[in-house]
């Protein structure tokens, strides 16, 4: 099984037909689901950090995790927002190791004279390295018959141990407000718009795939306790395709003189891949989230339907304590 994972992994980064890591929480990574999302907060500043893990009861887990942050207002000037998307991912036994830097910019402009309808204009540029650890891979040649023999040469030949390129990622984003209770984001990104080279043989036609991604979150609020979020993302990337569809409910347990508090349960699914449940809190300035997937694809015999586990914490700050308000127009998760 294991030997079966490295040669499926090294095949995908070598052929140009890698896949992006994605997150289950996608309504908790704001930088890494769309650079639109930049500055999109109530708040002067936000942090955001992710962890996932996943594929532990097969072989080397994957660990993935992501740094975000990201200011509302920069340099004195209104609707211009900036960020820096920081990300690694090690996966399988070499481990194939993936660092990202993406700083982002992005701008606001209202859609409409009433201000019910924003639109927001984002880009990511930044550099990408991925890295594979021969060393820790074994090979046919190395075994010579009755043992393994890590000194023995492995019959294979690689250019290089490192890939790195400049990467380049645009979105657009639109907020409206339907009526006092029923608000909704909507957006579209394209990533690696740039296709830049990815390849550990040395190969200028193996290029990366685009990624576009089309997401959405609205907000229903029943009353002044008890909201409903349904959210949909779906991503397609050269010959793979993703739908998430489900939703949470948010139940308030404070929201006045400052303090914001709340408890959010949901479930959400994964096309032919996997199910996942979600539980999230806020409190005040914090919000964080956990989810866990089961595995439903054919890879369930051997994973046992374990998936992956997912920690997301998010923490936004004024520079100036600001009054309270008590009608915010701003999605619950963005």
């Amino acid at each position: 099984m294991k030997k079966a994972l490295i040669i499926a992994l090294l095949l995908s980064a070598s052929s140009g037909h890698a896949q992006d890591v994605h997150f289950s929480q996608f309504f908790l990574s704001p930088l890494f689901q769309n650079p639109a999302h930049t500055g999109q907060f109530d708040a002067d500043y936000r942090f955001v950090f992710n962890q996932r893990t996943q594929w532990r009861s097969i072989t080397e887990p994957y660990n993935t995790w992501a740094l975000a942050a990201d200011a509302k207002d920069v340099m004195g000037k209104e609707n211009i927002h900036a960020g820096i998307l920081l990300f690694r991912d090690a996966a399988g036994d070499s481990p194939l190791r993936t660092i990202r830097v993406m700083p982002s910019g992005a701008h606001t402009f209202a859609a409409t004279d009433d201000s019910t309808a924003f639109i927001t204009l984002g880009l990511q540029v930044g550099f990408t390295q991925k890295y594979l650890d021969f060393s820790r891979l074994r090979f046919d040649n190395q075994y010579n018959g009755q043992v393994f023999d890590p000194s023995a040469a492995t019959g294979e030949s690689f250019s290089n141990d490192k890939s790195t390129y400049l990467d380049a990622n645009i979105g657009a984003t639109v907020k409206h407000e339907l009526s006092r209770d029923i608000f909704y984001t909507a957006g579209m990104a394209l990533f690696h718009v740039n296709r830049p080279k990815e390849s550990f043989l040395n190969d200028a036609a193996v290029k990366l795939d685009q990624r576009f991604v089309i997401h959405g979150i609205g907000t229903y609020r029943f009353d002044r306790t008890w909201s409903a979020l349904p959210a949909v993302q779906f991503q397609m990337q050269g010959k793979y395709r993703e739908l998430i569809v489900g939703g949470m409910v948010r139940r308030s347990i404070i929201e006045k003189y400052g303090l914001k508090r709340a408890l959010y349960v949901g479930a959400f699914g994964r096309t032919r891949d996997a199910a996942y449940l979600v539980t999230a809190l806020d409190y005040d300035q914090w919000k964080v989230g956990v989810s866990y997937d089961i595995n439903l694809s054919d890879l369930k015999t051997a994973s046992r339907s374990r998936g992956g586990f997912e920690f997301s914490v998010a923490y936004i700050m004024n520079y100036f304590k600001s009054v309270y308000e008590e009608h915010r127009f701003c999605p619950d998760f963005l």
